[in-house]
């Protein structure tokens, strides 16, 4: 029996070593696979060709909400308008969104506040109710719903207008990279989307010959595919929002691609339990969105399978040989990831966190399992098996 379990840590343990050599392989060819628009491309794809409004649900503000607004209005393909969603009209971004106005006049910013809105809908998903009211009076071709933390670079809404090109393409989706960290809480930010978010995303795309989903710091839609889908109302009671929004869509059959240019998340500043929250909340929201896949995510772990093999094993020649080809490829993958999304070289020095990292996320995993409420701001959500949430109190601060 003793060597059942042992050699089936084995096998487990070769499964991890191959899934972060396809991740490596993934992670290295992904600027290949997905290439940003040449000069020549660049200077060829001008407006009109797709009218584009972009819609920012925002709350508040931090030190980058008036760059990272700005940012849209220096873009290589400008947007026909971009559209500022607030809750009312004494939120704290509304000043920046006014300074805007007055900083950038050729290309339109409209303020839109639930308050002001008749017949506006009420979801538990704020962010959703938010561009839903967005929408409404939107009437370009392409639709972008951006999150309020990210930074974009200049040909950004180009590259995505050159996908949507495409009859077959009806969402373009971007992934990000992290922000340098300033705290415990954001250097384990850091290493869940540098080491795993971004080589699963890959790996993904792969398997599955194409995206089935979206991520929330970019979805562009065409808008006559957002309507046939439902608009954004649709989710409006789902935690997963852009995994929802990018399952409509492909099952409408309309491609989602995924562009080349990756934008930077800039969070507000996370402590170590800020952080623990949101890791279990995206761990239980993967466990509803793709249970099966989420189930089996444990094979492709390394910590669970090292620690039974070099017990049962008593640190033979094998557990130890296994134990360094497994680290040698899981870091070799995480530095390859940060690389190719831009993250500063200087920052590697946080991946000394990595074994930390994945204890961590055996936790979450098994947490994933061990309930079904997650925080979100200020609020306990109770998230159901077909991914729709409702709230069920105020958080303790």
């Amino acid at each position: 029996m003793i060597s059942f379990f042992r050699d089936s840590s084995y096998l487990f343990i070769g499964f991890s070593i191959f899934f972060n050599i396809f991740g490596l392989y993934s992670v290295l060819t992904f600027k290949k696979t997905h290439p940003i628009l040449s000069e020549p491309e660049k200077q060829t794809l001008q407006p009109p060709l797709l009218s584009a409004a972009v819609l920012i649900p925002l709350r508040g503000n931090n030190e980058k909400t008036y760059k990272n607004l700005a940012a849209f209005h220096t873009q290589t393909y400008p947007p026909s308008e971009i559209r500022c969603g607030v809750d009312n009209l004494n939120d704290s971004a509304v000043p920046i969104i006014e300074q805007i106005q007055k900083d950038y006049p050729k290309i339109p910013t409209t303020l839109v506040s639930k308050n002001s809105l008749p017949n506006s809908p009420v979801f538990p998903n704020k962010k959703i109710q938010n561009l839903a009211n967005l929408q409404k009076g939107a009437n370009c071709d392409i639709l972008i719903a951006v999150d309020q933390d990210i930074s974009v670079p200049p040909y950004y809404l180009k590259d995505i207008v050159s996908h949507l090109l495409d009859p077959k393409t009806g969402m373009c989706t971007c992934l990000y990279r992290a922000a340098a960290p300033h705290s415990i809480g954001e250097i384990f930010e850091l290493l869940t989307i540098h080491s795993d978010f971004f080589p699963s995303v890959l790996i993904s795309e792969k398997l599955e010959r194409g995206l089935g989903f979206a991520f929330g710091a970019t979805m562009a839609f065409k808008q006559e595919v957002l309507k046939t889908i439902g608009g954004f109302e649709s989710v409006g009671d789902y935690l997963a929002d852009d995994h929802e929004l990018g399952k409509k869509v492909k099952e409408s059959g309309s491609k989602i691609a995924l562009s080349g240019v990756i934008v930077q998340h800039n969070p507000e500043a996370a402590s170590l339990k800020d952080y623990w929250t949101r890791a279990v909340r995206a761990a239980r929201t993967h466990r509803f969105c793709r249970p099966a896949g989420y189930f089996f995510s444990i094979f492709s772990q390394g910590l669970p399978w090292i620690i039974p093999a070099l017990f049962l094993s008593h640190l033979s020649r094998i557990s130890l040989t296994l134990l360094a080809v497994w680290g040698i490829t899981r870091i070799l993958t995480a530095a390859a990831s940060h690389i190719v999304l831009g993250g500063d070289k200087k920052n590697l020095a946080f991946f000394l966190f990595l074994p930390v990292h994945e204890a961590f996320k055996l936790i979450f995993w098994i947490l994933a399992f061990t309930g079904s409420k997650v925080t979100w701001g200020e609020t306990i959500y109770q998230v159901f098996k077909d991914g729709k949430f409702q709230s069920t109190a105020k958080a303790e601060r």
